[in-house]
């Protein structure tokens, strides 16, 4: 069996200056670039501002803060408990900070959440409103002695 495929008639590929796109770049408007800081997210919660904090900004806070820590050795915690405290109320952070606990936990240690977050985790998981989640109750259970008993006894409440 043989096939016979005609070959395709192509037009000249048409030059590409540099010098036309260059001068196209510089009609363009400058545009600045806010680099978030954990500084900033941090301001932004000491003014009651933190539903004013972008998803990426909550990312790259969190990706940061273990830097920023250890700059910061003597607010590392005060500033990692706020953090938890927004979280009570903010659910896409909760759900950020839950998830990278759980990596934390299940070994991931580096890059995943600062000690900082790990060791304040009880001002979010003793709140009112949070205790009785099953995430929470779990990341507790995981970390204590006799899990599977822990979270067999536990009432649920799955939100």
């Amino acid at each position: 069996m043989n096939f016979d495929y005609s070959i395709p008639n192509l037009s000249e590929i048409p030059q590409v200056l540099p010098q036309r796109m260059m001068q196209l770049a510089s009609t363009l408007p400058d545009v600045k670039l806010s680099i978030p800081t954990v500084d900033k997210v941090l301001a932004f919660i000491e003014h009651g501002k933190a539903d004013e904090v972008s998803q990426l900004e909550w990312i790259y806070c969190i990706s940061a803060k273990e830097k920023w820590d250890n700059q910061n050795i003597n607010r590392s915690q005060s500033t990692s408990s706020a953090i938890w405290q927004v979280a009570i109320s903010n659910s896409w952070l909760q759900h950020q900070l839950i998830w990278r606990l759980a990596l934390y936990c299940n070994g991931q240690k580096e890059r995943v959440l600062p000690k900082s977050l790990v060791d304040s985790f009880g001002v979010f998981a003793n709140n009112e409103k949070i205790k009785t989640l099953l995430k929470v109750k779990v990341i507790l259970a995981i970390n204590s002695e006799n899990t599977g008993k822990k979270i067999a006894k536990s009432p649920v409440n799955i939100i």
